[in-house]
């Protein structure tokens, strides 16, 4: 990680000195901000470029689109790259690839597809050649999207192959992250199984967005979600909390209390602590095997508090689910009162009170 602060202390000691920094100081200087995301310091960066009487160039600009992509707000930052483009293009700046494969990301981020889709255009236009990384940006910006196409997604592969770039595993792993957006365990089952026809190994990242896409179909596999679950531990693959919680959410979309039970268990085993997701995800098992188990629901809200966990909107909603009598739902209404939960979300009075 970039030490911003020596960065200052580095140009401070310039100007002490007599140093005076050139365009080429400024623009690694704004780099270090730009890999963090600090889109504002990055912004102030540009500035000082200005004052100082300096044209910023591509790389200069380029920072700035970068430091919007990896920013935390992402439609905001969006909007900002179009208007360092138009900003560019007023002052003859000539976009190169980073400039374009940037902004792609920061539309990626954004889950703008579309106008991804159209940066992409864009680099065809100005006679450059599309890279892996503008390609694989432009699959994230499917994946980050409300409605993912996964027909689009495969034909940006197929176009990579037929240009003679081949995909990476970030690449195939952007892939299955929109295949688990869309519910389609098909198309991730087809992707996996290409990772592993051209040599790749797959990565955590890669069998956590399979089993989510398992969890998020419209019929969990879960044999084949505990498959994945034991070739990880077999190639020695970190199993995260993220992994137990996907598996967790499969079983509990099947209906299978059991599994979800023992897949907590394992988690606890393995030294992680299950979050409230994961034990959201558990009394959702419970509700959708229809066992209405009223009494290991209160058990599982007693291990949350225990833990320091607080149940939300969704936890109440999924509990309430089980309930069979008003009898039930009353005591659990009065649980989460007693609790002091509510006082934690207005979210959850709500629920309570609908």
């Amino acid at each position: 990680t970039p030490d911003r602060n020596k960065v200052l202390e580095i140009t401070e000691r310039m100007k002490v000195k007599g140093v005076v920094p050139d365009l080429r100081t400024y623009n690694s200087a704004m780099n270090a901000y730009t890999r963090s995301g600090d889109v504002a310091s990055a912004e102030r960066w540009l500035k000082k470029i200005e004052q100082n009487g300096l044209q910023p160039n591509a790389v200069t600009y380029n920072c700035l689109i970068d430091a919007c992509a990896k920013g935390e707000q992402h439609a905001c930052s969006a909007d900002r790259v179009v208007e360092i483009l138009k900003l560019m293009e007023g002052k003859g700046v000539k976009p190169d690839l980073r400039t374009f494969c940037s902004a792609i990301n920061a539309y990626a981020k954004a889950g703008d597809a579309n106008a991804a889709e159209k940066m992409m255009q864009k680099i065809e236009k100005c006679g450059l050649r599309p890279n892996v990384v503008a390609f694989t940006s432009l699959i994230d910006a499917y994946a980050r999207s409300d409605w993912p196409n996964i027909n689009r997604v495969f034909a940006i592969l197929e176009q990579m192959e037929s240009k003679g770039d081949v995909p990476n595993l970030e690449t195939f792993n952007c892939a299955i992250h929109a295949c688990a957006k869309a519910g389609d365990m098909d198309s991730a089952e087809l992707l996996l199984q290409r990772i592993e026809q051209k040599g790749f190994n797959p990565s955590p990242v890669t069998y956590n967005t399979f089993i989510d896409a398992c969890a998020k179909s419209d019929r969990p596999d879960v044999s084949r979600v505990l498959e994945i679950l034991g070739l990880m531990k077999d190639r020695e693959l970190e199993l995260s909390v993220r992994t137990f919680g996907c598996a967790i959410n499969a079983c509990a979309k099947s209906g299978d209390a059991d599994n979800a039970e023992r897949l907590l268990q394992q988690m606890e085993q393995n030294g992680l602590q299950p979050d409230v997701v994961s034990f959201t995800s558990l009394i959702d098992a419970h509700a959708k095997a229809k066992r209405f188990d009223m009494e290991r629901v209160f058990e599982i809200l007693e291990i949350m508090k225990d833990r320091g966990l607080r149940p939300n909107a969704v936890t109440f909603r999924t509990a309430k689910s089980v309930c069979r009598t008003t009898e039930e739902f009353v005591n659990l209404r009065n649980y989460f009162v007693r609790e002091k939960w509510l006082r934690k979300s207005n979210s959850l009075l709500k629920t309570i009170k609908d």
